[in-house]
């Protein structure tokens, strides 16, 4: 995207508003190391794209993180798409959006904008968008830490 394309992302068109748990993950004290979780946003059809370039997704969430002892923990999100009919890529790779450590406990919010550019074949068929959260730590110790969504918004610009 060129700084001309972004004139325009101040003409929003809402396409959805998710404030549901199915992204959410948590993971405690144990052997497991680590928790994903997904959520298949509602499928965007084509005369939902019509003058539409982009669609930009704003993940609002909070994370809740306990430790006792010296490791680390932290949690993750990636966004997929896939046009109609077709099969699911990933848009954004994972990417951390909280990390901690040490003895620390305590709760934190966090929002990323993605923006995806729309294809020929997404504005012909429609374009629907996944979402996946990822709780991890480095040990099996007294560490826990969990991902929620707080809102999600989809919009066309």
């Amino acid at each position: 995207m060129y700084a001309s394309d972004t004139n325009g992302l101040h003409n929003k068109k809402v396409l959805e508003v998710y404030t549901g748990s199915g992204f959410d993950s948590s993971i405690g004290s144990g052997t497991t190391l680590f928790n994903e979780d997904s959520h298949e946003l509602n499928a965007i059809a084509p005369a939902d794209l019509v003058g539409l370039d982009y669609i930009a997704i704003t993940v609002n969430t909070t994370c809740i993180y306990g430790e006792y002892g010296d490791h680390t923990f932290w949690s993750s999100l990636k966004i997929q798409n896939q046009e109609v009919g077709g099969s699911y890529a990933d848009d954004m790779g994972y990417i951390v959006i909280f990390y901690g450590g040490g003895d620390a406990s305590g709760k934190t919010g966090t929002c990323i904008r993605w923006v995806h550019t729309l294809t020929a074949g997404e504005k012909t068929n429609g374009v629907q968008f996944k979402i996946f959260s990822k709780s991890e730590k480095d040990s099996t110790s007294n560490t826990g830490i969990a991902l929620s969504n707080v809102q999600t918004i989809v919009e066309g610009v």
